[in-house]
């Protein structure tokens, strides 16, 4: 008996522990003696029966008073937690069980704290996912939305299960409301590396923390220009509104507040714009209507005491500054390019189209198109007009992203393509480090050069 040996065909110490909760209860797992004795002494006539029952049945659900059948099953709790086979199971001599008092112990002292579920009918992920209330009151103790709804949680008709996904996320902090900005299930959605910092287990679940997945986007998301709500994109704010450009240029987080505070009460647009709208009064815009004339851009070459090289442009459709400078005009305006840009990067990258570096003046480059180092000449055109038609097309390509007019001749198109992608530096500043490397103060040179021409 000491050992649990069978030693009737008609009892059986493990069917008789496994059937009986009572007797569980009663004699515990600490010797198999008093199982014996009472079905000698009264079982038997009681009508228990003794044997053919393998598998432990009605486990313990009680426990000091407390009843948590409503949130734990026994066998439910056993099989959906295998780590806890070993902790439960008790040997003595030759028969080992399951103690279902250990376990309910178990569920009780650290099952609930560490989020497991134990019975289908609840998830204590299901039940943070559902009740916002809840998370606002607990947080991540989940020990406490156990306690919640045996206590009143069911009697308030609150479901314990069927909640996959996080609702009522939070959008508000510190008395400012971010909803217009700010969607969590999106945000978690569309950037996974937030989702996975936001994550934390609650037994084999993960969940969010939907404040800590706002407090991100505070702290952070909005800095670093990630979408979070399909009602708002910081790059399709920052194309659409050329006033919002000069105001902010690329501080992200600028632009979300800008919406938030007053863009949207502005009836302005958060979404839908997926091309750079071309301002045509930024100072240093690229693009947009020209504001020079071929008279001013002439005056202003002849003021520099320069002569311009007619013996190399005579013979390539430019015999004159005044023929060269209404190229310029036609060429610049048929692809939105504005006039004084193109002029007074050419007289830039030219010296005044004195040359003397390694481009040539017969070579019609005038913006050193493929001249990537002082003994590189770059590429060359055949005349005037097509030097100066792929100098406007390479303009084009890092300031908009509308298509050509003309036929691309510039052979630098694709190398810009892969290096940063067109519509990268739509102001003359955004040159810098692109169209000249370094290239510190290029882009603002040649807007110096261009204000002094407006003037003439």
């Amino acid at each position: 008996m000491t050992e649990g040996r069978q030693g009737s065909s008609t009892f059986s110490v493990l069917s008789y522990y496994n059937r009986y909760a009572d007797l569980r209860s009663a004699f515990g797992t600490s010797s198999w003696k008093p199982f014996y004795f009472h079905y000698v002494e009264c079982g038997k006539l009681e009508g228990r029966v003794a044997i053919g029952c393998d598998k432990l049945i009605d486990y313990v659900s009680s426990r000091s008073g407390a009843d948590y059948a409503s949130i734990y099953d026994g066998e439910y709790y056993l099989v959906n937690n295998p780590d806890l086979e070993r902790f439960a199971t008790v040997t003595i001599g030759l028969v080992s069980v399951v103690d279902d008092i250990r376990l309910l112990s178990h569920f009780v002292s650290d099952g609930m704290r560490e989020g497991r579920q134990a019975s289908s009918s609840f998830s204590v992920a299901s039940y943070y996912n559902q009740y916002p209330d809840l998370r606002r009151a607990f947080g991540t103790s989940w020990e406490s939305y156990y306690r919640h709804y045996l206590e009143c949680g069911k009697a308030e008709g609150r479901a314990g299960s069927g909640c996959g996904k996080i609702e009522g996320v939070i959008a508000s902090s510190d008395g400012v409301d971010y909803s217009a900005i700010y969607d969590g299930v999106y945000y978690a959605e569309h950037n996974v590396d937030v989702a996975a910092y936001a994550s934390v287990k609650a037994g084999s679940d993960f969940v969010l923390v939907d404040s800590k997945l706002l407090g991100h986007f505070i702290s952070d998301g909005m800095r670093e220009g990630r979408q979070a709500s399909s009602s708002f994109s910081v790059a399709s704010y920052y194309n659409q509104y050329p006033d919002l450009r000069r105001a902010f240029g690329t501080s992200w987080e600028s632009y979300y507040r800008h919406y938030l505070e007053c863009g949207k009460a502005e009836g302005r647009a958060g979404v839908g714009c997926d091309e750079l709208i071309p301002d045509d009064n930024a100072p240093s815009a690229i693009m947009g209507s020209s504001k020079t004339s071929v008279a001013q851009m002439t005056a202003f070459y002849n003021s520099k005491g320069k002569t311009y090289p007619a013996r190399h442009y005579s013979s390539k459709g430019a015999p004159s500054i005044e023929v060269f400078s209404q190229l310029v005009l036609e060429e610049a305006t048929a692809e939105g390019v504005r006039a004084e840009v193109l002029f007074c990067q050419a007289m830039k990258e030219t010296g005044w189209l004195q040359f003397g570096g390694s481009v040539k003046a017969e070579q019609c480059n005038f913006g050193g198109l493929g001249a990537t180092s002082p003994t590189v000449g770059g590429a060359s055109f055949e005349n005037v007009r097509k030097g100066l038609r792929a100098q406007v097309q390479h303009l084009k390509l890092y300031a908009s992203t509308d298509p050509l007019v003309n036929d691309c001749i510039d052979p630098r198109w694709d190398n810009v393509i892969s290096a940063y992608g067109r519509g990268c530096a739509p102001n003359l500043e955004d040159l810098n480090g692109k169209w000249a490397v370094p290239g510190d103060g290029y882009g603002e040179s040649i807007y110096s050069m261009i204000q002094q021409m407006l003037t003439f």
